[in-house]
């Protein structure tokens, strides 16, 4: 209709032109009315004027039309301000498409900001990036993992101390999947590495995803150990429990008969004779209950022993709380003062930022904490300068750590695998259970632990929380 309308004017303005041009050339050649050809030359160039002003206009709109489309502004307006009718219905034509490629883009922003809140917050690490290397895309978790900041342009930027993955991006052909390890000052990650190729409009792009499988590998062991102690600690009580009974009555039933046996004075009296001589006869005796008593002492023990296993599958579910860590490590250090002082352990605790607060159960951390200085204070016994340091501070990536550090012997590597296996102790006499319990307070804290040593340097243990 718009279209129409623009037509028919054109042409009416246009035959109005000519037939004005053709009554100025009559009237100049057939007439002497010379004052009416000079008036209607000038309605004529008039005329012309408002002629090419009309289709300016109409070119001026679509021109402006396609400038939105192909600068992607779809902001502007053509309503108002035109006072030719014919322009109008173009004007607005415009305005309905200009407003919906306006909705069309404010939809597709929409995906794009539901697409990026997606990939920063899923627990999987996302790089893309293209042949020279620059990075399209990169998340949070990409960053912890790699220790690169949000604002990393190239992957060249990697930390060279993550040479696996390094290697790992520079190779040619890559595995569908491939398992990596990656370390850092206070942390050994297993990482699940998959890659994929994307070509788009001619350019290749890499997409890499990152996923830390050692939470799950930790999860997996803890709960196969639980399943283990729990059987083992059943069938061991179920063996025990028994034993314990049947020396307690045998222990009952040789006291009742010391108590009636009667003396070797008693003996020539009743004319009662023993087996044996009375002498050996109580020594045999004796024997027999010692015996007894050693059975009975020691299924105590590995009885208790069996229980304190069983509370490795029993341990409660933290209270949390946001807690203080200078009071928290201040009253750890009043704690083992006297013990410093006898030992002549050179201790260091310190807090940075002083304010930093952690989201903890009291209880279960102050207990982790006291084993962790517990075996501090035993790996320095035969050192003659000793230093122990307690450090909480926050990583790389905002997660707060506190570390116990010893300048110790240090722990053996094949050692160090199984320190925090159930069972697995150094110590002379030593139960194993320890290590073992802090794993799993610091497991169902959504944190972990970590040791770190070397042989005549000395220990660190690093809890981390999230």
């Amino acid at each position: 209709m718009s279209s129409r309308l623009f037509r028919y004017t054109f042409i009416v303005r246009l035959l109005a032109l000519l037939a004005t041009i053709l009554l100025v050339a009559w009237l100049f050649y057939y007439t002497h009315y010379y004052a009416s050809v000079w008036v209607l030359l000038g309605v004529a160039i008039w005329q012309s004027v408002a002629l090419v002003q009309y289709v300016e206009q109409g070119q001026e709109v679509f021109r402006r039309f396609l400038s939105a489309i192909y600068y992607d502004d779809y902001t502007q307006s053509y309503a108002g301000g035109q006072t030719n009718a014919s322009i109008a219905p173009l004007q607005q034509a415009f305005n309905r498409v200009l407003q919906k490629f306006q909705e069309i883009r404010a939809d597709r922003e929409a995906q794009f900001a539901y697409l990026q809140a997606v990939v920063q917050h899923i627990p999987i690490g996302l790089l893309v990036f293209d042949e020279a290397g620059k990075i399209e895309l990169l998340n949070p978790q990409t960053c912890q993992f790699l220790g690169l900041p949000p604002s990393a342009q190239n992957i060249t930027e990697i930390n060279n101390e993550l040479a696996a993955f390094r290697e790992y991006l520079a190779q040619t052909s890559w595995a569908e999947r491939e398992l990596i390890r990656l370390h850092d000052a206070y942390k050994l990650v297993q990482i699940a590495l998959r890659r994929n190729a994307l070509r788009i409009r001619g350019k290749l792009y890499y997409i890499v995803s990152l996923q830390d499988i050692q939470s799950e590998l930790d999860d997996k062991e803890m709960e196969a150990w639980q399943n283990l102690i729990r059987v083992l600690t059943h069938e061991i009580m179920n063996s025990v429990t028994p034993i314990v009974s049947l020396a307690g009555t045998i222990e009952e039933d040789l006291q009742l008969y010391r108590r009636d046996l009667p003396t070797h004075s008693e003996e020539e009296a009743t004319g009662k004779v023993l087996t044996l001589p009375y002498k050996e006869f109580t020594e045999t005796l004796d024997d027999v209950q010692a015996a007894v008593q050693a059975i009975q002492r020691r299924s105590d023990s590995l009885k208790r022993f069996v229980q304190d296993f069983r509370h490795l599958t029993k341990i409660p579910t933290p209270q949390l709380a946001l807690l203080h860590v200078k009071p928290l490590l201040a009253d750890l250090q009043m704690l083992y003062r006297e013990e410093f002082r006898k030992a002549n352990v050179q201790a260091l605790f310190e807090v940075v930022p002083e304010n930093l607060q952690i989201l903890a159960d009291r209880i279960l951390l102050e207990q982790v904490l006291i084993n962790l200085m517990k075996n501090a204070l035993q790996a320095l016994d035969n050192k003659t300068t000793k230093h122990i340091t307690l450090r909480a501070i926050h990583d790389r990536m905002g997660k707060v750590l506190l570390t116990i550090s010893d300048n110790g012997a240090g722990i053996e590597p094949q050692a160090r695998k199984n320190l925090f296996v159930p069972f697995f102790t150094t110590k002379k006499n030593g139960s194993g259970i320890g290590l073992s319990f802090s794993r799993q307070v610091m497991r169902l804290h959504g944190g972990s632990i970590e040791v770190q040593s070397k042989l005549g340097e000395g220990t660190t243990f690093i809890l981390r929380f999230s």
